[in-house]
Formats: structure tokens, sequence, C-alpha cells
């Protein structure tokens, strides 16, 4: 239990597999004491060439932006990537709350570290 005003219970609403061969698409929701949807995070599975099998946090939303309950959901996507064998989670958001809870969580900052920039290409 999270001791927020907020009774917490964690599930899996939807696993939708093999999105492109390997990769799969993991939503996980935070639920209150009334069962009403408070928070989600969306994630998937991502190859790297240095480290293998990893995953990519992409969105996480939280009812009132609560901070322990977006930092609930991305405990949990943690632990469902240490099931399966990965080794490396990233996170990419422009929010500053999220930046916030995966700092204090001891995320690397790579755009500042490595100097990367990302580019983006819609293709139509």
């Amino acid at each position: 239990k999270l001791h927020t005003k907020y009774d917490v219970q964690l599930c899996n609403i939807a696993i939708l597999k093999e999105m492109y061969i390997k990769n799969q698409v993991i939503i996980m929701c935070a639920k209150d004491r009334n069962n009403l949807i408070i928070g989600f995070l969306l994630c998937y599975s991502h190859y790297s060439t240095w480290v293998g099998e990893s995953m990519v946090i992409k969105h996480v939303l939280v009812k009132d932006n609560v901070d322990s309950i977006a930092q609930l959901l991305i405990e949990s996507a943690i632990n469902y990537g240490k099931d399966k064998g990965i080794h490396r989670v990233d996170v990419f958001t422009s929010n500053e709350l999220l930046k916030c809870i995966v700092t204090k969580m001891n995320f690397c900052n790579l755009s500042a570290k490595e100097q990367w920039d990302c580019y983006s290409l819609s293709i139509k």
C-alpha cells in the first residue's frame, strides 16, 4: 500500500504483443480504492546495440501530479523489466515533474552527460 490520499493498486490493463518483431507495448495503471484509474505508464521494449534488450518509458501521467504514484508506476515498470531480463530503462520526456522524479530515482541524464541530441522524422 502507498501512503497518500489514494489507496493505490497496480495492474496491467493491456499488453499488446508483437508490435514489431520483439517489441511489446505495456500499459500499467494505478487505481484508487474506488477502482478508478489515477495514473498510467506506457513503456515498450527496445533493442540497444550497447546493452541488448532495454525498456523505454514513454509516458507517465497521474492525477493531481502526485509524484509518489508516478514513482510507483516507474518502479513497477523497472521490476517488470528485471523479470524479463532487461538491464536498462530509458525515459524520454519533456515533463518537468517526471524529470525530477527520475533524477531522484538516480536515473542518469544522458542529455547532459553525453551531450546527445535527439532527432525525429515522421514518415508519410
